[in-house]
């Protein structure tokens, strides 16, 4: 029998990253602590339509002021390393 070494096998580990402030203001920027330069930010509202943003070093920006409500802040390092956390908006 041949025995094979699962070291490199299975899911990626996840992003660390963390957001603040969060709750957030409806027209405030986020600042995104923990991502690396060629990661990619996109945020989305709660139904999954994303939401028109651009980031700027370790925040992100909304083109347009969001509504009071729950976010998802996605972060992609790769094709299989993908986190998401939620932000508040009040």
């Amino acid at each position: 029998a041949t025995l094979i070494d699962p070291v490199g096998i299975g899911s990626p580990e996840p992003i660390a990253f963390s957001l603040w402030p969060n709750p957030a203001g409806v027209n405030q920027s986020i600042q995104i602590e923990g991502l690396l330069d060629s990661d990619l930010v996109r945020a989305f509202d709660i139904l999954g339509n994303e939401i028109p943003s651009y980031r700027q070093a370790n925040s992100i920006r909304f083109r347009e002021d969001l509504s009071e409500g729950v976010y998802l802040i996605r972060v992609y390092r790769d094709a299989e390393n993908i986190s998401t956390m939620r932000l508040m908006v009040e």
